[in-house]
């Protein structure tokens, strides 16, 4: 008896999404704008659910609604669509949807959101950085002032993934200071209190307005802007989760979901970029190319290359698993030291691919080096948080914090 394994179908159903409208596209790595025909297939095809339980899906075609589900998805699309920039706007679109809006959502936000984001219809991104601030706690100026049953929002967002599509903003916005306190004769500054509220471009609000796309040379066609608030009227219905508590339930723990389930499509794309150059060398033997001649050196490196993307698809899938139980209140203590090694793999593995291209005379293709560099600026924008997190690390190693 044969059994199937749920994850390969669902990877075979994602790659021949992937491959169709992803791969077939040349153009992807140098459009300035977002490929709208895409985003509406994919919603189409169910891709936009991934992340969402059955009664919030538009369209159910088994991509399930967990994180390993996300992960697969996600590792399939990148795999067989060779572009990252499609994915990582998909992704974001996922944790928005399933980490924020149906987490934290009330019955009326998730009736009126989700069904909409599950198909595609409505896009979201998530408004936390701003210009010279970044998304530091200390330094975030946005507010929100309550005005009887309404919060009148003010400040600027930066860098947002999705911003210049994106139909519905949760914008996090100070409301509020915590009460001083005193340690002996040391007073305790005040620390800023935020709350998420759902910002609709739909609804005309008054005040919103939309920044034009920044000009990044990496993770094309995915789209990064900013948005602008000057006295936007916003009801109290659409605050987000618990009033005052939106960075330390909602902020923190999304960049350690983005970092986890992002590992999926990363090895998803270092697969994909191995296949390439082992297609190439093949296609260069058969040609007799004096560069293309079999030796046991290239065979080891070739094999050192799928060493680490087969290590990289696991621990891709081992985060997914303890982000799950991190949901179901079960913490794993390995789960950030996981997640830094991952990040070391990226590196290593692109070092080791550009000294073989260069080393065996391999011919230049243009969508490889785009990937690797796609990959090399996502490793350099995480590298001063990874460094941190690893002092951490070993400071409760030494003080057996």
């Amino acid at each position: 008896m044969v059994f199937k394994n749920p994850r390969e179908e669902l990877i075979r159903t994602v790659a021949d999404f992937a491959k169709t409208h992803i791969k077939s596209r040349d153009d992807l790595h140098r459009l300035d704008t977002f490929p709208t025909d895409i985003w509406q297939k994919m919603g189409k095809y169910g891709l936009m659910g991934a992340g969402l339980p059955v009664p919030f899906k538009s369209i159910d075609i088994s991509t399930g609604s967990d994180c390993t589900d996300i992960c697969t998805a996600g590792y399939a699309l990148a795999r067989y669509g060779a572009n990252m920039g499609i994915v990582l706007s998909w992704l974001i679109h996922q944790i928005t949807a399933r980490f924020l809006i149906f987490k934290f959502g009330n019955d009326s936000q998730k009736k009126n959101f989700l069904d909409d984001l599950s198909s595609g219809r409505i896009t979201a991104s998530f408004a936390v950085s701003e210009p010279d601030a970044g998304s530091h706690p200390k330094h975030l100026k946005t507010s929100a002032v309550r005005q009887n049953d309404d919060f009148i929002i003010n400040g600027r967002k930066t860098l947002l993934t999705n911003g210049p599509i994106a139909d519905i903003f949760i914008v996090i916005a100070q409301t509020g200071m915590e009460p001083p306190e005193t340690d002996r004769d040391v007073v305790i500054a005040p620390k800023k209190l935020f709350s998420a509220f759902i910002v609709s471009r739909n609804e005309n609000i008054n005040g919103l307005k939309i920044g034009h796309s920044l000009e990044l040379n990496f993770l094309r066609p995915s789209v990064h802007g900013g948005i602008s608030l000057t006295d936007c009227l916003v009801s109290s219905k659409n605050i987000l989760g618990t009033p005052d508590r939106a960075y330390r339930e909602m902020v923190i723990p999304f960049r350690e979901i983005e970092d986890a389930l992002l590992a999926g499509p990363v090895a998803g794309i270092i697969q994909c970029q191995l296949s390439m150059i082992a297609s190439m060398i093949a296609s260069m033997i058969r040609e007799k190319s004096p560069a293309g001649s079999s030796s046991r050196k290239l065979h080891k490196r070739l094999g050192r290359l799928q060493s680490i993307a087969h290590t990289a698809k696991i621990l891709a899938f081992e985060c997914a698993k303890m982000l799950e139980d991190t949901e179901k209140g079960l913490i794993h203590q390995e789960f950030t030291s996981l997640l830094i090694f991952y990040k070391d793999l990226v590196p290593e593995f692109q070092e080791i691919i550009e000294s073989t291209i260069s080393e065996f005379n391999i011919p230049e293709n243009e969508k490889l080096k785009q990937m690797s560099n796609d990959l090399s600026k996502l490793s350099a924008m995480s590298k001063n948080i990874t460094a941190i997190k690893q002092s951490i690390i070993g400071e409760r190693l030494v003080y057996r914090k």
